[in-house]
Formats: C-alpha cells, structure tokens, sequence
C-alpha cells in the first residue's frame, strides 16, 4: 500500500455545490507536488479569506484538465494501491470527482481522529486543532494553502497511527492476541473511513460541535434535517 497525502484548495466554501478546484497538493514518499490552477468558475470572497488565493493569482494558470498533471492524479488514484489521506477527506474527494478524477480508495484522518481520539477528551477534530492536541512544531506548514495542509496531514496521520499501534498492543495483551500488522492497521483506517460515521461518534463540526450523533437528533431535529438534506 503507498500513501498519497493530498489537500485543495477551492472557489467555495464547504457548502458551495458548484465549487471547483484552484489548487492541488500532494506528497508520495519525499516528493511534494503543489500548484495553482485556474478555476472554471469565479473564486468566492469567503473562499479568498480562507487561503488567500486570488483571481490575479490564477488568471495566467492552465485549467487543471488542460495539464499533465490532470492524467498523472487520474491513475494515480485509480489505483486501490494507491490510499488516498486527507483531512474531511469526503469534500477533497468530490473536488477532484468534479475534474474527472476517481479515487477509489481513501483514508480520512478526521474519522480516524473521531475513533481513536473519543475516549481521550478530545472534542475538537479540524486539522490544525489536531496539530497543536499533538504538538507539532512545523513552522513551514502555513495553514489553509495546499502544501502547508499536507505537511500537517501527514505529520497528524502519523500521530494518529502510533496512537492506533498503542491502543492495538494493549488490545492484543488483554486479549493474548497477536497485534494487527501495520498493513492490517492501514487497512482498518480504509474501513473506517469508507464506512458510514457510527453513532457513537461526535459531532465534529458546527453549533453542535462534540454533541453525540445518537443524541443530536433529540438536540436539535431541524439541524439534522438542514444536514441530511445537503
């Protein structure tokens, strides 16, 4: 299995249905790949505040379909191989449907933080929440661009993976199991992530932010109804 850590950067926000690409970062083994693209639609004013990508930035950029890099992303993530990690991992996954590109299988390192992090109190799962819950000193991983998210992505999965080496040790020990392999770990993550959120999970963003989803819907109906319907 070869992990492909990949972030992007859009024209909208999380709810915008019509939210394209403007720019791709990702990083197999030591190599970072990172670029701006131009966009089919307009970049929003509340995407700009966000990361800081401009019009003027992108006005002299390819289309991303229109480059080389659109054929290498496409089989790259065509392949089962390949794992693809990203943070809200769903959102970077439709982005890259939207320009054609299938990825078949992923991991999403917010759901893998909501499963091993729920018995530690935290009820916080962003990306750079994450970074600073473990300390991470990268000063060169600036946050909301494409290349600085994947520094920190990589930095929390591997974080979260000692976590999950812990827990399955300890796990083993109780239970006079052998401990899963590191492959057997990484293919949990896969399921974990590609499978509905449980109900034991938390909320992991919004108003509701911590609340149990087993327990939302008698918190607030309407707000699950608002969710279910986008």
């Amino acid at each position: 299995m070869s992990l492909v850590f990949f972030d992007t950067e859009t024209t909208g926000l999380d709810s915008d249905p019509y939210a394209r690409l403007c720019q791709l970062a990702y990083k197999t083994g030591d190599d970072m790949f990172n670029e701006l693209f131009k966009p089919p639609v307009e970049i929003g004013l509340g995407a700009m505040a966000v990361h800081h990508i401009t019009e003027a930035m992108v006005k002299d950029r390819p289309a991303f379909k229109d480059t080389e890099h659109h054929s290498t992303v496409k089989d790259m993530f065509s392949k089962k191989s390949n794992i693809a990690v990203a943070h809200n991992a769903k959102f970077d996954i439709e982005m890259l449907r939207r320009e054609e590109v299938e990825v078949k299988s992923f991991i999403c390192t917010q759901i893998v933080a909501q499963n091993m992090l729920k018995d530690q109190g935290v009820k916080v799962f962003k990306l750079q929440s994450l970074r600073y819950y473990f300390n991470l000193e990268l000063p060169d991983a600036k946050a909301h661009d494409a290349a600085g998210d994947v520094m920190v992505l990589e930095a929390v999965f591997n974080k979260l993976f000692e976590v999950a080496e812990e827990k399955n040790k300890k796990w083993a020990a109780d239970k006079g199991k052998k401990a899963w392999t590191k492959t057997q770990l990484l293919a949990r993550f896969v399921d974990m992530s590609m499978t509905p959120i449980q109900p034991t999970l938390m909320m992991p963003f919004g108003k509701h932010s911590g609340t149990l989803l087993s327990e939302l819907v008698n918190v607030d109906r309407r707000y699950c109804e608002w969710l279910v319907g986008n």
